[in-house]
């Protein structure tokens, strides 16, 4: 069975275009469907923004539905380059928290005390999203999601996470902790986001608004794609 977990509700309403035979339930309070994507039992689930509406819905999944073995994390990210363009597709070659300090204790920025810093997607997964963005026409990249609960949109939040973490493309409140709990629950994961705002532009908060739907929509074309090959 695969989990498809996105925030909110224009993320969640782009791929479940695709879901046939669904039916809606609800999981801690949260809608979620039921059905098929390319012939594959799927869940689709909107979790909420944010790190700890992410830990409960993805540890509530689990435990539901122990069957789950795959988790997509899809929706929207803010890009940390003016080189990059709103649209653009991000997978996840790992995730880590930006926001994590207890360096206090020798830890590095973004690790959790018993934890890895960074919680590595599947390689077979990330090697099936390459072979299938080769024959989109999306532009994207593969690298490091890194996250936090904060909406990024001023200069020093940008340089924070740049320096610490040169070498993360986007960043975005949910997909390090999806990684985190898939890795305890050893669970398949990849993260497939599609920029809504790029640092350096017009205000991130009203590109945001403006593009979510384009980024939520390249998000699930690329989920589905990817299911399709499964």
């Amino acid at each position: 069975m695969i989990a498809i977990i996105g925030a909110m509700s224009e993320e969640v309403a782009a791929i479940r275009e695709y879901l046939n035979d669904s039916k809606e339930i609800m999981l801690q309070n949260n809608p979620a469907w039921i059905g098929n994507v390319a012939g594959k039992e799927v869940i689709v689930l909107q979790g909420g923004i944010g790190k700890v509406n992410t830990a409960i819905v993805c540890t509530s999944l689990f435990i539901e539905y122990p069957q789950i073995n795959i988790v997509l994390n899809i929706g929207s990210a803010g890009g940390l380059y003016t080189s990059q363009k709103v649209g653009d597709v991000v997978i996840s070659s790992k995730v880590v928290h930006h926001d994590v300090d207890v360096r206090g204790f020798d830890y590095p920025l973004g690790q959790v005390p018993g934890s890895s810093l960074y919680f590595e997607a599947d390689k077979a997964l990330v090697g099936l999203a390459q072979s299938v963005l080769n024959k989109e026409e999306l532009k994207a990249s593969i690298g490091i999601i890194a996250s936090g609960d904060q909406f990024i949109f001023e200069k020093q939040q940008v340089e924070m996470i740049q320096s610490n973490f040169p070498e993360a493309l986007c960043a975005e409140m949910e997909a390090a902790t999806v990684g985190h709990v898939c890795s305890n629950f050893n669970k398949r994961f990849i993260i497939v986001r599609s920029l809504s705002d790029v640092f350096g532009g017009e205000p991130s908060n009203i590109q945001f608004n403006e593009y979510l739907e384009i980024a939520s929509k390249n998000s699930a074309k690329l989920c589905v794609a990817i299911i399709q090959q499964l």
